[in-house]
């Protein structure tokens, strides 16, 4: 039988065991996200860019949204999901910050670019 303080002690190996985790999945996680940013500046503006080359102007901001929310996600995804943090409420409201400043900053980076096309 283990005594509570050898307990403890396997508890933190194994916390930080699924914290270093975080240290492959997140930068993973970041990059897949990044690349949803190529389809959604498609669905934001089209093929031929918000200027519409010649066939019009071409604006779909309900897709950008849209594209934008699911890379968010997926970045929130792997702070919700590896128990890095004992903390529950913790995990979700960090991920989900984490989540909208990834969306944000993708649309602060498509929309200006699609502005000037």
């Amino acid at each position: 039988m283990t005594s509570p303080s050898e307990e403890q002690a396997d508890r933190a190996v194994r916390q930080r065991q699924l914290g270093r985790a975080l240290l492959w999945a997140l930068p993973l996680a970041v990059i897949v996200g990044m690349g949803i940013w190529i389809p959604t500046d498609i669905a934001l503006c089209g093929v031929s860019g918000c200027s519409g080359g010649g066939f019009g102007v071409s604006w779909n901001p309900v897709g950008g949204v849209i594209g934008l929310g699911v890379s968010g996600a997926i970045v929130a995804l792997p702070l919700v999901l590896i128990r890095w943090t004992a903390n529950r409420a913790l995990r979700w409201v960090i991920a989900a910050a984490t989540g909208l400043i990834f969306a944000l900053a993708g649309w602060i980076y498509l929309v200006p670019a699609a502005a000037l096309r």
